[in-house]
């Protein structure tokens, strides 16, 4: 069973707060705090600190020191959001496109058909 795990919503976040809160809902084991354990920040644009280049719509380092979210590089944002507090525990999974059908699922490493106005797909890291 995964270890308990918190996460905080940076300023940037604020108006995908609840949709953020729904991803997180995906991970039992996962809740909110207020000051500490895994900071959330938002980004308006792909994420290029990541590593890998890319179209990158999610990034979390060091398993949960610090998330990152492209909000606006998705549909399903609450999948963004439950994809990359997953990597809190768990690598990516053999899946081609992320999905909700199962934790594996919920964990492959691109996002198909997501992309509005872009390439598809997109890689959450």
């Amino acid at each position: 069973m995964p270890s308990d795990r918190s996460y905080r919503l940076t300023a940037s976040c604020q108006q995908y707060a609840a949709t953020i809160r729904q991803g997180a809902a995906a991970w039992a084991n996962l809740d909110e705090t207020t000051n500490r354990d895994t900071p959330v920040e938002c980004r308006n644009t792909y994420i290029t600190d990541c590593g890998g280049g890319g179209r990158i719509v999610g990034c979390n380092w060091g398993r949960g020191q610090r998330i990152a979210l492209y909000m606006g590089g998705v549909r399903d944002q609450r999948l963004l959001a439950a994809h990359e507090f997953g990597h809190d525990w768990y690598g990516h999974s053999g899946y081609q496109c992320a999905g909700w059908s199962s934790a594996q699922h919920v964990m492959a490493p691109s996002m198909c058909g997501f992309g509005p106005g872009t390439k598809n797909p997109v890689r959450i890291d």
